[in-house]
């Protein structure tokens, strides 16, 4: 069981261990070729946690998002191809000898970090805010948190350019259309990305202009297959996919156009500039009572 203090091991009805989110210094999970769903949060005043489970990916991200919480960072996330991540464990006995089984360096893999850098700029927001308690006078502050989960156009066009040739070629040499809400038929080499605006553990979201349409903003998800199978993930695309089908209302993003090649999965919504509520919700730590009013009517 996870909560917004501590991660807790039940085992028949009783608490076996449990971990203060405060004291988590990070956490490994096993890669292919390793076939174990394996977990490990590392705890440095302590010791470790090893675990295994077929909800391993929803855990380790809860986890991440909890750790955000509380110290507006990223949790590092260590990714470990070897069979188990019994030689990246700290056991209490290991603790007792002064031995350290924390990942180096090497291992951690930031594509795992769920805040960018416009973090830090949002953090020093908020701890203005928190000194005036004056929310009226802080609109910018807030003007500054809607837009937060939209990248800035980097300064390097180059860097990002050969970052995302690849996926620029495989539009341009088309996919199969799978799903089109819209009346006006599209072709996915139709989209032309104007940048990237977020990332995840399996893919990258871009905004993309509709070519026939000029003006015509699009998010598009761009996931990768083979990272789909190896993380065995199929089923959550699948019910993503299926969501994103059946919402029709005019205060929830639907699908508008999914395509797929051999490499890709490609899923196109409107692009509604603003941020996910959760990365809000991570700024101000609790919405005013108007605003929580607001987003569950």
């Amino acid at each position: 069981m996870i909560t917004d203090k501590a991660v807790y091991n039940i085992h028949k009805g009783s608490i076996k261990r449990a971990i203060e989110i405060k004291d988590v210094g990070g956490l490994s999970k096993t890669i292919p070729p390793s076939k174990a769903l394996e977990f490990t949060i590392h705890v440095p005043s302590k010791y470790d946690y090893r675990f295994s489970s077929q909800r391993r990916d929803q855990i380790v991200d809860i986890i991440k998002r909890v750790y955000i919480t509380i110290f507006n960072n990223n949790c590092p996330v260590f990714c470990i191809g070897a069979k188990d991540l019994k030689d990246f464990t700290t056991t209490e006995k290991d603790m007792k000898k002064s031995i350290s089984r924390f990942p180096t360096e090497q291992y951690q893999n930031k594509q795992e970090d769920i805040l960018d850098k416009n973090v830090s700029d949002l953090k020093k927001s908020n701890t203005q805010e928190e000194e005036t308690g004056d929310f009226d006078s802080k609109q910018d502050i807030r003007k500054k948190q809607l837009t937060a989960n939209t990248l800035d156009t980097p300064d390097d066009e180059s860097e990002t350019d050969s970052q995302d040739t690849e996926v620029r070629q495989s539009m341009t040499a088309g996919a199969r259309a799978l799903f089109n809400r819209n009346k006006f038929p599209a072709k996915l080499e139709d989209f032309k990305i104007k940048k990237m605006i977020g990332k995840g553990t399996f893919g990258k979201v871009y905004l993309v202009e509709l070519s026939t349409n000029p003006g015509k903003l699009y998010a598009m998800k761009c996931i990768r297959k083979d990272i789909i199978i190896e993380n065995e993930q199929m089923d959550n695309i699948q019910l993503e996919k299926d969501i994103l089908y059946t919402i029709d209302h005019p205060f929830l993003v639907n699908m508008e156009y999914v395509f797929q090649n051999e490499f890709r999965i490609y899923f196109l919504m409107h692009f509604v500039k603003g941020g996910e509520l959760f990365r809000h919700l991570v700024q101000v730590k609790r919405f005013q009572e108007d605003q929580a009013k607001f987003f569950a009517a």
